[in-house]
């Protein structure tokens, strides 16, 4: 009857507005999170979307990469008077076993109720459940930030509703937390390629070093590499063998000086290479 397809029309259309909320939605979280200078630019805007449609309560966490240690990074609430409360919450975060910890476990979403205790009794740390007791907290979505698959943080979103979130409310928080974990990727690329130029030009800086003080002391040093290829042949040898260094560097030491064989070098050598410590008699080059 009419009065049918009315309703169906009213339900459809309301389908196809919230189908082109979330796409407007999206679509700027994508230029928000795309145009952040730093993570912590980041976590706050990425913050100031969230709230107070998606929750009253939000909060961003990665893992260190080196100590695997919890970091907040955002913790924001839509009540602007209870702000400074949820910031204590910023930095390391204390061990537990709360649903933040879990899914940082296992790269799987959560979607839950909060008992009046704030939070599962002591899954969370003390001052999770101390918070959560005085915002009133009593649903939580928390998503996981995967890189190339692994899980590298998480976005917790927190209501005083019990009710508030549903099927519809994980998927659209699995699009953004896909969105921010490829913002925090670049970051974290970014950040893994200048440690790696840090310790290659502190690894330099230390060769550097090393070989200067080698090349300057009164005996002769050889380093072999485990091919017995000479990888540092000082200037005493070079006085001592009138070899040059770049002369036998890269050079197998038998292929360079065949008759340290008849002294039994090589056997000497072999033995060194398999973690014996060893003493070459005095050997004419």
């Amino acid at each position: 009857d009419l009065g049918h397809r009315q309703a169906m029309a009213g339900a459809l259309r309301e389908a196809v507005e919230r189908v082109e909320r979330r796409s407007t939605f999206l679509a700027k979280l994508g230029v928000v999170a795309a145009s952040a200078p730093d993570v912590a630019s980041l976590a706050a805007r990425v913050s100031a979307l969230m709230l107070p449609d998606l929750a009253d309560w939000f909060v961003i966490e990665v893992r260190e990469q080196v100590s695997l240690q919890r970091r907040c990074l955002a913790s924001a609430h839509a009540d602007g008077t209870r702000a400074q409360t949820v910031q204590e919450r910023l930095g390391i975060v204390e061990t537990d076993q709360s649903p933040i910890a879990q899914v940082l476990a296992t790269g799987k979403p959560h979607i839950g109720v909060v008992d009046e205790r704030g939070g599962g009794g002591d899954a969370c740390n003390p001052t999770d459940r101390r918070l959560m007791r005085a915002l009133g907290i009593r649903s939580c979505i928390v998503q996981p930030l995967l890189s190339r698959g692994h899980p590298v943080g998480a976005m917790a979103f927190l209501s005083a509703n019990g009710a508030r979130y549903s099927a519809d409310e994980l998927n659209l928080t699995g699009d953004i937390a896909r969105l921010v974990a490829a913002a925090l990727d670049n970051f974290l690329l970014a950040a893994t390629l200048d440690a790696a130029r840090v310790a290659e030009e502190q690894l330099q800086r230390s060769e550097h070093f090393l070989r200067t003080i080698l090349s300057s002391v009164g005996e002769g040093v050889i380093v072999y590499d485990r091919e017995l290829r000479h990888q540092m042949w000082n200037a005493f040898m070079e006085k001592l063998t009138g070899r040059r260094a770049a002369d036998v560097l890269g050079m197998r030491a038998l292929d360079a000086f065949p008759h340290l064989r008849e002294y039994g070098v090589d056997r000497l050598l072999e033995r060194a290479l398999a973690g014996e410590t060893v003493q070459s008699p005095d050997t004419p080059y």
